[in-house]
C-alpha cells in the first residue's frame, strides 16, 4: 500500500519544492501571478476534495470502490506532471493561461488519486494495529520518495538541460512520472479492499457535505489540517529561493546545485524521522494527546 502514497508523493514532491522557483525563474511568470494562481487551485481544491470522496464512496466496481481510481489516473497524473513543467513558445498571457491549465489539471488528478488512496487504508483490513503500521510505513516510504526529489531533481535538470534548464525539467519529470505509474501500478495489483462498508451510500452529495459541516471534530481537524498545510507549503516554496539568493547570492554552479539539493532535503530527512517515530509513539499514546504535543512542537520550532 506504501507506493501509492510514494507515487502521489514523487510528483507532489516535486511541485512543493521546485515549481513555485521554476514558474518565476526558468519559465518567466512574476512572483504575483504565481501566487494568485496557487490561491485559486486551492480554493478549487476545497471545493473537489471533499467531492471526489463522496463519489469515491459511490463508486462500485469489481475492484472496489477505492482501487480503481489509482490506475484510472496514473497515465493523466503523470502526462499532466510533464506538461505542468513545460515551457510552451506562447507569449506572456498564454503561458499565464497554459500554466493556470496544466497546474489545475494535475491537482485535480492528485486529488482524484490520493483521495481514493487514503480512504483505502480503512478497508484493507479491519485490524486497527495493522491499519497503524500501514499508515506508518505508507508515511516512511512517501517521505522517502520526497528525499529522493529532493536530491535527485536538481542534478537531473543540469544533467538533461545543460544550459537549457526548461528541458532540463521537463525531461526530470518525465522520469519522475514514469516512476509514479509503476508505483500506482503496484499499489493497485497488491491491494484488495477486504472491508465492505457496514451501509452502502444512498444519501445526497447536499446530505453529506451537510452532515460533514456538523460535525465538530472534522471541522477542528480540518482547520489544523489547512494552517499546518498552509505553513510547510510556504516553507518548501521559500527554501529554493534561501538557498539560491541568500546562501548562494544567486550564482549558479555545480557546488552551488549540490548544496540546493542538500539544503532542500533537511527538511525531509526530518519527515522521515518522524514518520518512523510517529509509529512507535502511536501505540504507547492517545492520538489526540499525540495530536497536541507534536503540533504544538512543529508550531514552536516553525515559529
Amino acid at each position: 500500500m506504501a507506493w501509492g502514497d510514494a507515487a502521489c508523493g514523487i510528483v507532489y514532491s516535486s511541485v512543493t519544492m521546485f515549481l513555485t522557483w521554476f514558474y518565476t525563474d526558468i519559465y518567466g511568470l512574476s512572483a504575483a501571478a504565481v501566487g494568485v494562481m496557487f490561491l485559486v487551485t486551492r480554493v478549487l481544491d476545497a471545493i473537489t476534495d471533499p467531492l471526489t470522496g463522496i463519489v469515491a464512496d459511490r463508486v462500485k466496481t469489481r475492484w472496489g470502490h477505492f482501487r480503481p481510481w489509482l490506475i484510472w489516473f496514473a497515465v493523466p497524473y503523470a502526462v499532466l506532471a510533464v506538461m505542468t513543467f513545460t515551457t510552451p513558445e506562447f507569449g506572456a498571457s498564454g503561458k499565464l493561461v497554459y500554466a493556470y491549465l496544466t497546474y489545475t489539471l494535475l491537482m485535480l488528478c492528485y486529488t482524484f488519486i490520493n483521495i481514493p488512496y487514503c480512504a483505502l487504508g480503512g478497508v484493507i483490513t479491519r485490524d486497527e494495529k495493522d491499519r497503524l503500521s500501514a499508515q506508518s510505513y505508507r508515511f516512511t516510504i512517501s517521505s522517502l520518495a520526497g528525499l529522493m526529489v529532493s536530491v535527485a531533481t536538481l542534478f537531473l535538470v543540469d544533467f538533461f538541460g545543460k544550459e537549457n534548464k526548461q528541458f532540463g525539467f521537463q525531461a526530470t519529470m518525465g522520469i519522475m512520472g514514469a516512476i509514479a505509474i509503476v508505483m500506482l501500478a503496484f499499489c493497485f495489483f497488491s491491494t484488495k479492499e477486504r472491508v465492505a462498508p457496514a451501509v452502502e451510500q444512498q444519501g445526497s452529495i447536499r446530505e453529506d457535505l451537510r452532515q460533514l459541516l456538523a460535525n465538530d471534530q472534522w471541522r477542528i481537524v480540518a482547520i489544523i489540517t489547512f494552517f499546518s498545510s498552509m505553513a510547510g507549503v510556504m516553507r518548501s516554496a521559500a527554501t529554493l529561493y534561501y538557498a539560491t539568493y541568500l546562501m548562494l547570492g544567486g550564482v549558479e554552479s555545480a557546488a552551488g546545485t549540490a548544496m540546493k539539493s542538500a539544503f532542500v532535503s533537511t527538511s525531509v530527512v526530518g519527515t522521515i524521522i518522524g514518520s518512523i517515530a510517529a509509529g512507535w509513539l502511536a501505540k504507547r499514546y492517545r492520538a489526540v494527546s499525540l495530536l497536541k504535543i507534536s503540533t504544538s512542537c512543529w508550531s514552536w520550532l516553525a515559529s
